[in-house]
């Protein structure tokens, strides 16, 4: 019996293939499927995969979703491989078809494309508007969904064309370094407007004795409300094995609140250091983890790259020298399967 997570390479997206072995078998989930310049990469392994079990595509991001639109433009006849589909598309919202938001884009051509496989195998489920306290049980896993909101949702449908994502400049996150771990995990968490990221699918993934608490892109005031609704609190936090972080490490999507109400010492982050003006993860992230204030600084805080350090290194600087031992961390980097 066991249960691995593969953190697939997806540059600067998200993909995770999560597969559990029991006696009477295999279960097989696919989380995301990165962006399109990896999807090279990715679709080999995901034709790899005899079934599929269950697809979580957590929001229609083009470094989340991409992945699976070209895979199905390969390989259409393998949907029937896949029992059921998680995806909170925008086919329902009316846009004006000049629009240039990319978002849509990739929403429309998945839909377009998952609709069109639908209606030759109706035997397929796609279940859309997956929401918080959604769950999923079966012999292999438990999953129960903590985001989005029916808010979120809703807002998401109405307001996405006017979706704004927040950017790092290159000059802020090396300004960053000048200044110390200890000081950056006291700064507040930015208000930022993320009407895309904040409907993505969140939840906690439970198999085998291992738990994971995968984000997305999701931001951390939902996490609170859903977790604190639950009855978790400081002294009676969600405890997790590990936690894929928010937005692959994003400042603007992490807050000391959050850190609150969840007990974990194993952080996920899915990156290769960003694209555009985009670098992630963020030292402010990182910092806000490792001096938590209720933090045990006697138990080693482990983060997990799907990149070496000095491929991250190449956009954004984490650590100056002898931050990682002073904090009792641990880096593992290159890691692949947890």
């Amino acid at each position: 019996m066991s249960a691995t997570l593969q953190v697939l390479k997806a540059r600067h997206g998200d993909a995770f293939i999560f597969e559990c072995e029991k006696d009477e078998g295999v279960f097989c989930m696919v989380v995301d499927s990165g962006p399109r310049l990896s999807s090279k990469d990715i679709v080999p392994l995901i034709k790899e995969l005899p079934q599929i079990d269950l697809l979580v595509l957590t929001h229609y991001d083009e470094d989340h979703i991409s992945g699976f639109i070209e895979y199905f433009k390969e390989y259409p006849e393998d949907a029937l491989k896949i029992k059921e589909y998680w995806c909170n598309c925008a086919n329902q919202i009316e846009v004006d078809s000049r629009t240039t938001i990319s978002a849509y884009d990739n929403a429309k051509s998945f839909a377009d494309c998952l609709r069109s496989i639908l209606k030759e195998h109706q035997d397929v489920k796609w279940t859309e508007f997956i929401k918080a306290g959604h769950e999923y049980h079966n012999n292999f896993v438990d999953i129960e969904v903590i985001a989005p909101t029916e808010d979120a949702l809703m807002l998401n449908r109405s307001n996405y064309v006017a979706e704004q994502y927040p950017a790092i400049s290159y000059q802020n996150m090396r300004k960053d370094l000048d200044v110390s771990l200890e000081e950056l995990a006291l700064r507040e968490t930015p208000s930022k407007k993320q009407v895309v990221n904040n409907a993505s699918i969140a939840f906690i993934l439970r198999s085998e004795g291992k738990s994971y608490l995968m984000l997305g892109d999701i931001m951390a005031d939902d996490i609170c409300s859903y977790l604190t609704g639950k009855g978790y609190n400081e002294e009676n936090p969600l405890v997790v094995e590990y936690i894929k972080l928010s937005h692959h490490g994003s400042k603007n999507n992490i807050t000391s609140k959050m850190l609150d109400i969840i007990k974990c010492n194993r952080f996920i982050i899915s990156t290769n250091g960003g694209i555009g003006n985009a670098y992630h993860p963020d030292r402010e992230t990182i910092a806000k983890i490792l001096y938590h204030q209720r933090r045990d600084i006697s138990e080693s805080i482990h983060l997990y790259y799907n990149y070496t350090l000095n491929e991250i290194g190449k956009r954004t600087v984490l650590f100056n020298d002898g931050e990682v031992e002073k904090a009792n961390c641990i880096v593992h980097e290159n890691e692949l399967e947890l």
